[in-house]
């Protein structure tokens, strides 16, 4: 990716459920307390940072647009990735339809072990969650792929278009970094996406 390091934008990422649009370069505060950035802004990376939150990156392939949301149980449960395409079709005119997504690397369901408070969560935004909890020897864990798939579902993306990566971050903290496994001792990796100006 050949981008400036000047033409990298990182929101200030607080498990909140805000959407900050990124007009130029120089947005300052607009970008503190959020974990989602949208633009059309050709040639800037737009990025988040992750060490087992869950990445995801947003491709409006006929208007041109991009999104990048940071998305933690917390974030999940607030719904700030349907948020995120509400906030692009408002922005750019994007159909659900023309968006392609990719849920990244995060921590899988098979490890993330999770309170009922989480799941008390996930249960007053989503309703159903069977597909997203999984309860094995006593021990609760969710399923935040799934939880996030299916807000793009409930959002009307096509099921091709979305791609999970389904790459835990835990299992694979050798190669990214996963803040359960060290204890929040990690540092983080990024995932970004940037429109090529050619």
């Amino acid at each position: 990716m050949n981008v400036a390091e000047n033409h990298i934008v990182f929101p200030d990422q607080t498990h909140s459920d805000r959407v900050a649009v990124l007009r130029n370069l120089d947005s300052g505060d607009a970008l503190s307390n959020t974990d989602a950035l949208i633009t059309n802004i050709k040639g800037v990376c737009i990025a988040v940072m992750s060490a087992d939150c869950v990445p995801i990156l947003l491709f409006d392939k006929t208007n041109m647009a991009i999104g990048a949301v940071h998305s933690g149980w917390r974030g999940t449960v607030s719904k700030i990735l349907e948020k995120t395409v509400e906030a692009m079709k408002k922005e750019f005119g994007t159909k659900p339809s023309d968006l392609i997504a990719g849920i990244g690397p995060s921590i899988s369901p098979e490890i993330y072990e999770v309170g009922q408070e989480v799941i008390d969560a996930a249960e007053n935004a989503f309703g159903n969650v069977t597909s997203m909890v999984l309860k094995k020897d006593g021990k609760t864990f969710f399923n935040l792929w799934e939880a996030n798939r299916f807000q793009l579902m409930s959002k009307q993306l096509n099921p091709e278009n979305i791609e999970v990566a389904g790459i835990c971050t835990y299992q694979n903290a050798d190669k990214f970094f996963s803040a359960r496994k060290s204890q929040n001792k990690s540092g983080r990796f990024g995932a970004g996406i940037v429109i090529n100006p050619c």
